[in-house]
């Protein structure tokens, strides 16, 4: 069971290293239905991009609008 956890944090990983790097390629920024179609997932990203939205991986821009967040000066030599 506990290896079913470690598997599903890593996909999440992965899908929020996609977005990040989807949405930096659109920074007009992207509605979450366009998120999933380009990326080609069918399930509701919600789960995660609310805890990207909490981590500062990506900013609301508006109504139902996304955008990459910029890299934090703390993380930058």
């Amino acid at each position: 069971m506990a290896q079913r956890g470690l598997v599903v944090r890593s996909d999440s990983g992965d899908m929020c290293q996609r977005m990040v790097a989807l949405l930096r390629e659109h920074p007009e920024g992207l509605p979450p239905t366009e998120i999933r179609t380009l990326l080609g997932v069918d399930t509701s990203l919600a789960d995660t991009g609310l805890g990207m939205l909490r981590y500062r991986l990506v900013q609301r821009v508006g109504r139902g609008r996304y955008v990459a967040a910029e890299p934090s000066r703390h993380n930058q030599p």
